[in-house]
């Protein structure tokens, strides 16, 4: 009714009117897993350590995210699966919530798996893999069977729509 009412929406209103879609199906997922015997908690990524920059709707990362984030898993009990709500942080100057933008989401799970330090972090999309051309424009294109993380990268930085730069520079 507010962004109604003054027929205005600021970036950083935005980032908080968008948060809500990721925050709720994180928690209608995570009360899923468990009705159906997967013990699972969820976090808001912004209470869980990442911390940003006051960039509404293009915030970036502080390096203490990594640390904060490694805390908070490392407390979640063995065996039960973390939700976490993607592209999503708190500006650490106003406390206020950010997006991450293009990409966010692809970010948060790389900074979870790099806070980790796993071996490997898998991004699902709607795609089966990195292909040899864009599927809408190439319907045969083929699954690339193998893709070494420098390849990747550079996919990533030349524009690739599966890849995100950002996600990247986590891993």
């Amino acid at each position: 009714m507010g962004v109604t009412m003054l027929k205005e929406l600021s970036p950083r209103s935005n980032d908080y009117l968008v948060s809500f879609g990721e925050r709720i199906s994180t928690r209608i997922f995570a009360a899923y897993c468990n009705k159906m015997g997967v013990t699972a908690v969820q976090f808001d990524a912004f209470d869980m350590g990442f911390v940003t920059n006051d960039e509404f709707m293009n915030a970036e990362i502080e390096p203490e995210t990594y640390k904060l984030v490694r805390s908070t898993l490392k407390s979640v009990p063995k065996g039960t699966v973390p939700i976490i709500t993607g592209f999503l942080g708190k500006a650490k100057e106003s406390g206020a919530i950010t997006t991450l933008g293009r990409g966010g989401s692809d970010l948060t799970a790389s900074i979870v798996g790099a806070a980790m330090s796993t071996k490997e972090i898998h991004v699902w999309k709607d795609v089966d893999g990195v292909l040899t051309a864009d599927p809408r424009e190439i319907p045969n294109a083929k699954a690339v069977p193998v893709v070494t993380f420098r390849e990747a990268s550079e996919l990533a930085f030349f524009g690739a729509q599966v890849l995100h730069p950002l996600s990247m520079r986590p891993a």
